[in-house]
C-alpha cells in the first residue's frame, strides 16, 4: 500500500495505490492452476443453482397446503 500526500497539504492523503506484485515462473502452470480454480468456481455456482431450483420446485409444489391454512 503506497499513499501519495496531498501536494498542498501535507497532513491529507492524495491517493493510495495498492498493488499485488506476482512472479509467474511458467505461463503454462499459472494458466492451468486459473482454470483449475474457474472450475471450481462455476462448479460452486452450478451446484447453488440446483439447490436454488430445488427450493422452488419445493414451494411451489406446496404452495396450495399454505394457501389452505391461511
Amino acid at each position: 500500500m503506497l499513499e501519495v500526500p496531498d501536494p498542498n497539504n501535507e497532513n491529507d492523503v492524495y491517493a493510495k495505490i495498492n498493488a499485488k506484485i506476482q512472479f509467474i515462473w511458467s505461463l503454462y502452470k499459472y494458466y492451468s492452476e486459473e482454470l483449475i480454480k474457474s472450475e471450481e468456481r462455476i462448479n460452486n455456482i452450478r451446484n447453488l443453482i440446483f439447490q436454488k431450483q430445488n427450493i422452488l420446485k419445493n414451494l411451489n409444489g406446496n404452495y396450495n397446503f399454505f394457501i389452505i391454512f391461511f
